[in-house]
């Protein structure tokens, strides 16, 4: 891509499932609309008459945000394929309501869109950020030897992370070829979201994102973390469904999952977890 071009963004759907929290949803929809993305989708699953009142007025607002209900049980992997189901662009963006894009990272939302149109390509992710704006939450998914998955570098300062090469053997700064990323903010083509046949649904709360990363991967794509020089994003991880914990069906689907699609002496094939016991 040259200095003077910049990929269209009006192919993209982002899907923002929330319940309640209207303050926060609206938080996060208000840094998308800048972007000039061809659909904002809200999906409400089950939210008080208030809250849902307070997102569905500003969401009429707009000719590209669109407001539709989700009555059914909160499974967050269900829940997104039903939403895809409601769109028609090429390009799906998985965004979750407690996700913001700072004005900064505006040219972030762009490169993970440029990569997606590389037809090698899975899944994308970026950088999350805890809401200290610092600290990092999600730098990739990292598989470890025995079955279970791990963010890259979480709970480390970002700015650790770019400048200490020695303690930090893993560059985030350029784009990252990775396992997984998290579905908090995922970008992937409706092409290959359909091949692999969306998300798993054994899933409810957490695991099916990195699932359906290796599904991905065994159709032979690549899933890549855009480098943090193009930006980050925020996240106040899981503050709309903090009451949930991760129910057990959660962890024997991911190691069910693990076992049939990657080696679990090896471990991950691009991060040497003995060089992240150093950071």
């Amino acid at each position: 891509m040259s200095f003077f071009e910049e990929p269209a963004l009006h192919d993209i759907t982002a899907i923002v499932p929330f319940k309640n929290h209207a303050d926060m949803t609206l938080q996060c929809v208000k840094s998308l609309i800048p972007l000039g993305l061809g659909r904002i989708l809200l999906v409400d699953n089950r939210s008080a008459v208030r809250e849902a009142d307070i997102v569905r007025t500003v969401a009429a607002e707009y000719n590209n945000i669109d407001y539709i209900s989700y009555d059914c049980p909160f499974n967050f992997q269900a829940l997104n394929n039903w939403a895809v189901q409601q769109t028609d662009t090429a390009t799906l963006w998985f965004v979750n309501n407690d996700v913001v894009v700072p004005k900064t990272s505006e040219t972030l939302v762009a490169q993970m869109r440029e990569l997606v149109n590389d037809p090698n390509t899975g899944a994308v992710g970026c950088v999350l950020l805890y809401g200290d704006e610092r600290v990092i939450q999600h730098a990739g998914v990292y598989l470890v030897p025995g079955g279970f998955a791990d963010h890259l570098y979480a709970g480390k300062r970002l700015q650790h992370a770019l400048t200490d090469s020695t303690r930090y053997p893993y560059r985030i700064d350029t784009d990252l070829e990775v396992v997984a990323v998290t579905a908090a903010s995922l970008m992937m083509s409706r092409e290959h979201f359909n091949a692999v046949g969306g998300f798993n649904e054994a899933f409810t709360i957490g695991g099916g994102d990195v699932d359906l990363c290796l599904r991905l991967r065994n159709l032979g794509l690549h899933n890549y973390l855009v480098g943090a020089n193009y930006g980050v994003m925020i996240h106040h991880e899981s503050k709309s469904r903090s009451g949930l914990g991760i129910p057990y069906g959660d962890f024997s689907a991911s190691y069910r999952s693990y076992i049939t699609q990657f080696d679990l002496v090896r471990g991950d094939p691009f991060i040497d977890v003995r060089k992240l016991g150093k950071a």
